[in-house]
């Protein structure tokens, strides 16, 4: 197994770029049952995506590639991606799934910052793609597809360095490692990221991811991202179907729709002064909410911002 430092300096040598991300706040958080706080919603907007963003994108601009990537009219990663892009001088274009009269105003900012397509459905969505691919080879433009969710085996290895953080920050608090870990899951990349961090350092911790989207995302596609990650950061171990904790109980509606438990905690923590957004994280806190005893300790990663 690798030692916290070791495992930082691995992922760095594949993500020089992430060495400029400033590591995100550990806090208590005074709820029914102790929970501690990974806030990578402090990062900046985008999050724990933001450890995805800088891990591919600086590579891409470097390239001269122009990078394509997929969401719904809602998504975070989209409008990330598109930010993160002007930011660096790298092209983006944005393919949307949606309407426009979903949410003028939010396609007027994808657009403003890049070229966005939108689509009615995902066979649109699809065919477009494949012929916008067949273009940019008959061009001979360097085309670089990015998956929803900005989730890829360099950007889950990215994720796996927030297990270092993590273990690092209890450690200068005196603080036990708590044993249960609780994370939303949209495209499957951060609970991916965790579990190869958690299997790398050899930890007995046991991660939970809590689906907030789909049910597309299983636990084979989870391990397979994890164990892609480890390998490509030289790491022992490995990750195991039957390993992966997915729960679907809070999914609810699915994408963009939020559940009656959700509402619930998301407002009593508004009350408080802590927002969520409405969606993923609510959701995986609605979850442990379900579960949580006054005497177990979890620790909750919020991975995208209200």
């Amino acid at each position: 197994m690798l030692t916290a430092a070791e495992l930082r300096e691995r992922v760095l040598t594949l993500c020089p770029e992430l060495a400029s991300l400033a590591h995100s706040p550990l806090e208590h958080w005074d709820t029914p049952g102790p929970l501690w706080v990974k806030r990578d919603d402090r990062l900046g907007e985008g999050g724990t995506k933001l450890r995805k963003l800088l891990a591919e994108l600086p590579a891409a601009q470097a390239r001269g590639e122009t990078v394509m990537t997929f969401g719904h009219l809602d998504s975070n990663h989209a409008l990330a991606t598109a930010r993160f892009g002007v930011r660096l001088g790298l092209p983006v274009e944005l393919r949307l799934l949606g309407a426009a009269g979903d949410d003028p105003k939010r396609l007027a900012v994808f657009r403003a910052l890049a070229p966005t397509q939108l689509h009615a459905s995902l066979v649109g969505l699809t065919l477009s793609t494949v012929w916008r691919v067949l273009v940019a080879r008959l061009r001979g433009e360097r085309l670089r597809r990015f998956p929803p969710g900005g989730t890829t085996a360099l950007s889950t290895a990215a994720v796996a360095g927030s297990v270092a953080e993590v273990v690092e920050q209890f450690a200068e608090q005196g603080v036990r490692l708590p044993e249960r870990w609780v994370v939303a899951v949209g495209s499957g990349g951060t609970l991916a990221g965790l579990l190869a961090g958690v299997r790398a350092l050899g930890l007995s911790a046991t991660v939970v991811g809590v689906a907030a989207s789909s049910r597309l995302i299983g636990k084979r596609r989870v391990s397979r991202l994890a164990n892609q990650a480890l390998r490509l950061l030289g790491a022992p171990g490995d990750v195991r179907a039957a390993d992966v904790q997915l729960s679907w109980k809070q999914l609810g509606g699915g994408h963009a729709k939020s559940t009656a438990e959700s509402t619930r905690i998301q407002a009593q923590l508004a009350s408080v002064g802590k927002e969520l957004d409405p969606i993923f994280n609510a959701k995986a806190l609605a979850w442990w909410r379900s579960q949580a005893r006054p005497d177990e300790s979890w620790l909750f990663g919020i991975p995208v911002c209200r």
